[in-house]
């Protein structure tokens, strides 16, 4: 069925073109004529139209192999993420555990300078 209205659309087609670029007067009943066959065996030509044919073993493993790599990429990009988080949060944390360690240490030297500083009732002796 294929076959047949695929002539029918291609031989209407090519013959109602070049009736109506080579011909000066082109009457309306070739246009009610034609039109109507080239609209339905086009319609016809894609609704028959033959499935693909089965793919290939080679196309089939290459799309294996494709799912499996496209899978292992998604797992790989989540365990990078959770890393990224986590290594953020490491981070932060060593942050304030620095800022902590900075601040005693500033509060040592502090008391420490203020005890060898020497008091005005000691120097006026």
């Amino acid at each position: 069925m294929h076959e047949k209205a695929s002539f029918a659309f291609w031989t209407t087609l090519i013959l109602y073109v070049f009736t109506v670029f080579s011909v000066s007067y082109v009457g309306v009943y070739l246009t009610y004529i034609c039109i109507p066959i080239i609209v339905l065996s086009g319609l016809i030509m894609k609704v028959t139209k033959p499935s693909r044919e089965p793919e290939s073993e080679f196309v089939r493993t290459i799309k294996t192999v494709s799912d499996i790599a496209n899978t292992a990429m998604t797992a790989i990009d989540d365990g990078l993420t959770n890393l990224e988080r986590a290594t953020k949060e490491w981070s932060a944390q060593v942050k304030v555990n620095c800022e902590k360690e900075m601040n005693e240490i500033n509060e040592r030297r502090w008391e420490a300078w203020i005890q060898k500083k020497p008091r005005k009732s000691e120097t006026s002796r």
